[in-house]
């Protein structure tokens, strides 16, 4: 039976169509990164979180990070992304084992040893399961895959759907004992955005709009999450994501933070944290409506 392959479902949406426009604007964002720092420039990279809005608005952000994992002590042989699932009906992390997925500039396949050996690993938290379903339709591991395509072309992945639960920090252990166990070199990134505000997002809009709502949002309820992940403390990271409504995506950066920490990660080191308004301010007016970005890795 030949591999299955998922089709792009969000090219041309989220991110461009064609295999020339995907590694133009990757060339573009690469530009336009902020500067790696010269601690994590050379450094052994664990993982890190990085967004999955419409690249207009996270590409930059989402750049850094790949650039960072480019230059790191030891580059990835496989990336799993734990990432916001964005369907119902997800009640456990839920990857696809085997196959490939494609996009526009090509085609990547998944690491299915290590996607078995992470089954197994978590065969007693039931904290990972095989439900490649989960990814149906979905843009947050889709919109990165382009970046690796362009940036690390050799690596593989696995796929991972993250739903609003506790299983987070047992799903990310559990990883990072099958890469030790496939001797694999893995990097674990948290495809999540922060908090959601405004009118268009769910209506949230707890202090207004204009720009103290802004500021409060990315200096204030952003915050808490941001620094969890900065201390490597994933069971704080997961409950300020709910408590706070500032992460999509809490039990993606929980995982995340679990895997690093259990492989030797010390630390989390912002690289970006901005909103879509600030990226699209002159052509937004006043902030009411925007979204968070971290860009994030853990050394």
């Amino acid at each position: 039976m030949p591999p299955t392959v998922r089709k792009p479902a969000r090219a041309g949406s989220f991110y461009p169509a064609t295999a020339e426009a995907c590694a133009s604007q990757v060339a573009e964002y690469r530009q336009q990164a902020v500067e790696i720092p010269s601690e994590v420039r050379g450094a052994r990279v664990y993982g890190g979180v990085v967004p999955h809005a419409g690249w207009t608005y996270s590409g930059a952000s989402a750049a850094v990070v790949y650039e960072a994992l480019a230059a790191s002590a030891q580059q990835p042989e496989t990336i799993v992304f734990f990432a916001t699932g964005h369907r119902g009906g997800i009640h456990h992390p839920a990857l696809q084992r085997s196959g490939a997925w494609s996009v526009p500039n090509g085609q990547i396949l998944i690491d299915s040893e290590l996607a078995d050996a992470m089954i197994d690993e978590a065969r007693d938290t039931q904290s990972l399961m095989d439900k490649p379903s989960a990814h149906q339709g979905d843009h947050a591991i889709e919109v990165q895959l382009p970046f690796l395509i362009e940036m690390l072309p050799d690596t593989r992945f696995v796929p991972v759907a993250m739903p609003h639960t506790k299983d987070g920090p047992a799903a990310g252990e559990a990883t990072a004992r099958a890469a030790l166990r496939t001797g694999r070199r893995t990097v674990a990134l948290a495809s999540t955005d922060l908090t959601h505000y405004g009118a268009n997002y769910y209506g949230w809009a707890p202090k207004g709009s204009g720009r103290e709502a802004h500021r409060w949002s990315k200096e204030v309820n952003d915050r808490r999450y941001i620094d969890c992940l900065a201390s490597m403390d994933a069971i704080g990271a997961y409950t300020a994501g709910e408590d706070d409504g500032s992460a999509c995506g809490p039990s993606a950066g929980a995982a995340a933070v679990a895997f690093a920490e259990t492989l030797g990660a010390g630390k989390g080191v912002l690289l970006e944290h901005i909103t879509s308004w600030e990226r699209a301010k002159y052509e937004q007016g006043e902030p009411s409506d925007f979204v968070g970005y971290a860009a994030m890795v853990f050394i």
